[in-house]
């Protein structure tokens, strides 16, 4: 039997999918995609062609000049689109009036988040999966380090659930679409060009800590196979404050 959550999520999904929105996102995340391994192959193949200088490493590594740059630029867009797919978690709920039917049920609060948190990821991995087929499709002709690539999707999953959260608090604490889209995107790139202001501070506590919480950082070490616990505990928990603070968005309104 599926739990209330569940429930919720299954709903968004569904409506999710018969709406074009979503269907939007995938096209251009697609065509994106597309156009970037195109260039991104043609220029290996450029440099696999290319003379060797005596004494440079001239190996064409395709870890670093096609995986990496394909989840670079995922990152990039999901920092976009995300905020996009969230925006309209809540206000689509108010817009429906259902909001106020969600509020009044015997349905917790976490419930709610909970539900819409696992949609969103849903459709994220659906992104994901599709960004996949990429590298997947490359390693037919070519030899992939797997451990790296599934450890850079396993990063990139972590960083889009962030961004999920974040979408979902910024739609929670906004009655517009779009005001919800903007808080998102901001704090979205502020937890990823954070570490930029390390660069100005001379106290290596404050750089360290800094380069703690810059989400860029963290993704950085999953590409290059540099999983450390510490990363993975910190972005689990941004996922559960912004899920907290939802959650506490969402309760209070119930009283209101």
């Amino acid at each position: 039997m599926l739990n209330t959550s569940m429930i919720i999520a299954k709903k968004e999904i569904r409506t999710n999918l018969k709406g074009p929105g979503f269907y939007i996102i995938l096209f251009l995340f697609t065509l994106l995609i597309s156009f970037v391994s195109y260039q991104t192959v043609m220029m290996l193949k450029i440099k696999s062609q290319m003379p060797a200088v005596p004494g440079a490493d001239d190996g064409v590594n395709l870890h670093s000049g096609f995986v990496a740059q394909l989840v670079y630029l995922i990152h990039f867009m999901l920092l976009l689109f995300v905020p996009a797919m969230t925006s309209f978690s809540f206000a689509e709920e108010r817009k429906t009036r259902t909001m106020d039917l969600l509020l009044t049920s015997p349905i917790t609060s976490f419930d709610i988040v909970m539900g819409k948190l696992n949609a969103s990821l849903f459709l994220v991995l659906s992104l994901l999966g599709i960004s996949f087929l990429y590298p997947l499709s490359l390693s037919i002709s070519a030899s992939l380090d797997w451990s790296l690539l599934i450890s850079s999707y396993v990063g990139l999953f972590l960083v889009a659930a962030v961004y999920v959260a974040i979408g979902l608090f910024s739609s929670a604490i906004s009655t517009s679409v779009i005001v919800s889209y903007v808080i998102a995107v901001v704090l979205n790139l502020f937890c990823i060009f954070v570490v930029w202001t390390s660069q100005t501070s001379e106290n290596p506590l404050v750089r360290d800590i800094v380069n703690h919480i810059s989400i860029s950082k963290h993704l950085t070490d999953f590409i290059q196979g540099a999983v450390q616990i510490s990363g993975i505990v910190f972005l689990l928990s941004m996922i559960v404050f912004f899920v907290f603070l939802t959650q506490r968005v969402i309760e209070s309104a119930r009283w209101r």
